[in-house]
C-alpha cells in the first residue's frame, strides 16, 4: 500500500489567490507559530516574522508571490521556503515541524548555525539580504542619484539590504523619534566622489533597528511613539530652473511586528546589581500585529518565543535592541490604531459563552446533540473540528489561546500601491532637502 504523501506548504492545500482559501491560509500562518523554540528562538523569530510579512504581502492576483524573484529566492533561501510550513501543536504537527526545522538547520550549514544563532545575527545574514531585502519591492529609495549628473549609484544586493534598514539609536540620542529617523534618510547625502539624492520609494516593508539604554523614564520608549510613521513621498516639479522634487501626501506605515533581539551579555553581566536579568534575555522574543494596532494572539505561544511581559519601553542600564517592522497601512483600515494594547491578553470570553449556553439549553436537547456528535465524530478533538488549526490543547512549553482571526482579506492584503518609475537622465540641480 503507497504511504500518503504529507502536504507541508500551505500552499499546495490552499490557492493563495483566491480570497476564500487565502484567508484560510493566511490565518494558518499567523495563528500557529513555532514551538519547542528553547533553543531555537532566533530561527524561530524570523520564521514568525516572515510569516505575517507573508500574509501581509503575498496574497491575492496580484500579490508579491507573483513576483518571478520570490521562486528563485526561495531556491537559494531555504528560510524563505520554510516559512511557509504548515505548524501546529498537536502531537504529529509538532514532530513534522521539528524534523523540518532540524532540516532546514542542516541544509543551512555550520557557518550560518541557525540553530543557536541569534534573530539579528540571522536577519541580516549576506544570504537574507541577497535574496530578500534587497529586492526591488522592499527597496526604502529610488535608486540614488549623484548630482548634478543625474547618473545611478551602482549598489551591490548586500549594500542595498544594509541602507534599507532604518537605525533609531535611542542610546546616542535619548530625544530621537521615529518619525525624525524616517525623514532624515532622504535628501542629499555628500559622498567621497561628491553628493548623492536619496529619494523615498513607497515599498511593502520598512525595517527599523531601535537601539534603546536608560533607567530615566524621562526618555523611555513608548510603544505608542513607534506604532506608525508617516513616510515622506516626493514629485517631480518642473519650474523655469529645471526639474525639482518636491513632497507629495506621505504614506501611513504601521507596525506589524516586534522583535526583542537578545542583547550582547558581556555588557549584562558588566551591570552591577543586574545580576537577575541574566534570564530575562536569553532568548529573542516576537509579537506580530494586525494593521489595526491589534495584537495577534496565536492559537499558542510557545513561552520561549512569545512571553507576555516584556515591552519596547523597558528600561534597562544595558542596551537593549529591537527589529520593528512596518507595512503600508491599507487605505481600507481608517482605525486610529493608537490605545491598542501593546500585548493583548487571549480572549476568555469563549469557555464562559459555551458555558452560558448549555445552561440555557434544554437538558434533553443537549443530550441529543451530545449523542449525535459522538456518533458522528464530530466535537472539539475530533477530525470534524477545524482541522485548519490543528488541536488547540495545551502543550508543554506554550499557552494554548482560543482566538480568532485578525488577518485582513486576501484580496486586501494582495493590494500594492503603484509607483511610477521616475525618469532617468535628469539633471538635479537642487533636492527638497538636506539630509543630516
Amino acid at each position: 500500500m503507497a504511504s500518503r504523501q504529507v502536504l507541508t506548504d500551505v500552499r499546495d492545500l490552499y490557492d493563495i489567490t483566491n480570497d476564500f482559501e487565502g484567508q484560510t491560509a493566511s490565518d494558518i500562518l499567523e495563528l500557529q507559530p513555532p514551538t519547542d523554540c528553547e533553543h531555537t528562538t532566533g530561527l524561530d523569530a524570523l520564521i514568525t516574522v516572515l510569516r505575517r510579512i507573508y500574509t501581509a504581502t503575498m496574497f491575492g492576483p496580484r500579490g508579491l508571490a507573483q513576483q518571478s524573484w520570490v521562486k528563485d529566492a526561495e531556491e537559494k533561501n531555504p528560510i524563505l521556503k520554510h516559512a511557509w510550513h504548515i505548524l501546529g501543536d498537536s502531537s504529529e504537527e509538532r514532530l513534522a515541524a521539528n524534523k523540518a526545522r532540524s532540516d532546514l538547520i542542516t541544509v543551512l550549514g555550520n557557518e550560518m548555525n541557525a540553530g543557536a544563532a541569534s534573530f539579528k545575527d540571522l536577519c541580516t545574514s549576506p544570504l537574507m539580504n541577497k535574496t530578500f531585502w534587497s529586492q526591488v519591492h522592499l527597496s526604502l529609495f529610488w535608486p540614488a542619484l549623484y548630482l548634478p549628473s543625474g547618473k545611478v549609484v551602482r549598489q551591490s544586493p548586500e549594500d542595498r539590504a544594509t541602507t534599507n534598514l532604518v537605525h533609531l539609536n535611542r542610546e546616542q540620542n535619548p530625544d530621537m523619534t521615529l518619525q525624525q529617523a524616517i525623514s532624515r534618510q532622504f535628501g542629499v547625502e555628500k559622498v567621497q566622489s561628491g553628493e548623492v539624492v536619496r529619494r523615498p520609494k513607497c515599498p511593502l516593508i520598512i525595517r527599523v533597528l531601535l537601539r534603546t539604554k536608560g533607567v530615566e523614564r524621562e526618555n523611555q520608549m513608548e510603544f505608542e511613539h513607534i506604532r506608525q510613521f508617516l513616510l515622506p513621498q516626493w514629485i517631480e516639479a518642473t519650474e523655469e530652473r529645471g526639474r525639482l522634487l518636491e513632497e507629495d501626501q506621505p504614506q501611513c506605515y504601521t507596525i506589524i511586528a516586534v522583535v526583542r533581539m537578545r542583547p550582547d551579555m558581556t555588557a549584562v553581566h558588566e551591570t552591577q546589581g543586574e545580576e537577575s536579568m541574566v534570564d530575562e534575555h536569553q532568548n529573542d522574543n516576537v509579537r506580530t500585529y494586525a494593521h489595526n494596532g491589534r495584537n495577534i494572539i496565536g492559537a499558542y505561544e510557545d513561552s520561549a518565543l512569545m512571553p507576555r511581559h516584556w515591552s519596547v519601553g523597558d528600561l534597562r542600564p544595558y542596551p537593549l535592541e529591537y527589529m520593528l517592522f512596518y507595512m503600508r497601512k491599507p487605505s481600507v483600515f481608517r482605525d486610529e490604531p493608537m490605545g491598542q494594547k501593546e500585548h493583548a491578553e487571549p480572549p476568555k470570553i469563549y469557555l464562559k459563552v459555551v458555558h452560558n449556553v448549555d445552561k440555557v439549553l434544554d437538558p434533553q436537547v443537549a443530550e441529543s446533540i451530545k449523542k449525535t456528535q459522538s456518533t458522528k465524530g464530530h466535537g472539539p478533538d475530533s477530525d470534524g473540528g477545524n482541522t485548519e488549526m490543528g488541536s488547540l490543547g495545551p502543550q508543554h512549553g506554550h499557552q494554548s489561546n482560543k482566538t480568532v482571526s485578525t488577518s485582513q482579506t486576501a484580496q486586501e492584503q494582495g493590494q500594492r500601491t503603484r509607483v511610477p518609475q521616475p525618469p532617468q537622465g535628469v539633471a538635479f540641480q537642487q533636492a527638497h532637502k538636506s539630509r543630516k
